[in-house]
């Protein structure tokens, strides 16, 4: 049997953040149809952080951080999103 190097794993930190990253727009959505949810602290911080990723094109990223370019569906899902915080919070 041939042993290889093991290969390089992120950190657990990094691998956290990975995972908040790509369960911060499911969150967003799935409580965006939920009437007075962006008064909730850790709600209103998620959107900020979505906002915050916009690329300069306007098009939202399919991966925060690793992705420069923008992503359609991505862009789609959070504009939703935005509209259904807007309607039920308002």
């Amino acid at each position: 049997m041939i042993r290889r190097p093991p290969r390089s794993t992120p950190s657990n930190s990094s691998a956290a953040s990975d995972v908040y990253k790509r369960q911060t727009l499911r969150f967003v959505e799935t409580l965006s149809k939920l009437p007075y949810t962006y008064s909730h602290p850790n709600f209103k911080k998620a959107v900020n952080w979505l906002i915050d990723n916009q690329l300069p094109s306007g098009l939202f990223p399919a991966i925060v951080g690793k992705s420069t370019q923008g992503d359609y569906n991505v862009t789609l899902r959070v504009i939703t999103a935005l509209k259904d915080i807007e309607k039920n919070n308002s």
